[in-house]
């Protein structure tokens, strides 16, 4: 899915809506495990605007309805980790940089460890590392192209 807002903008928006970021998910060199994010638990819903201009309202229904999980588990929950500002590399020249704008991640459905929003279970994007697990509901998501509005709130945690 592409956006045009900035994923700055988005971690902007969700401080201004009283949330306190988090710590992406990282890696101890140590002992060679993961550390996931932390961060409060935000749910994401998805709305689809009608494919009719003056059609009735936009469908709208959280993203975890629409994951199914090879494995039965428990539903995935997603944290506000807020990514990381970094030193720029030499071709930008001095300052620093918010990664999830440079990579262009707001929501991750896998760990890369820049992402506003992170799936709570480290699960690396390689599936040479981590086998797939999860993969879209056959017939929820409507056509490709259909303009799509995420709204991330904060949330208490699932039971």
């Amino acid at each position: 899915m592409v956006t045009d807002a900035m994923p700055s903008v988005v971690h902007a928006a969700m401080l201004l809506a009283g949330l306190t970021p988090g710590t992406p998910a990282t890696y101890d060199e140590e002992t060679r495990l993961p550390i996931p994010p932390e961060g409060p638990v935000i749910s994401i819903e998805l709305r689809f605007a009608s494919p009719e201009p003056d059609g009735e309202d936009p469908t709208s229904f959280p993203l975890v309805s629409v994951i199914e999980d090879a494995r039965a588990a428990v539903a995935p929950v997603w944290v506000f980790a807020g990514s990381l500002v970094r030193p720029n590399p030499q071709s930008m020249g001095p300052g620093e940089y918010y990664a999830a704008d440079y990579a262009g991640t707001v929501v991750g459905l896998s760990t890369f460890g820049d992402e506003v929003v992170a799936v709570e279970e480290v699960r690396s994007p390689e599936s040479g590392v981590d086998p797939p697990v999860w993969r879209i509901r056959p017939g929820v998501l409507p056509e490709i192209d259909t303009p799509v509005t995420v709204v991330l709130r904060g949330s208490a945690r699932p039971e």
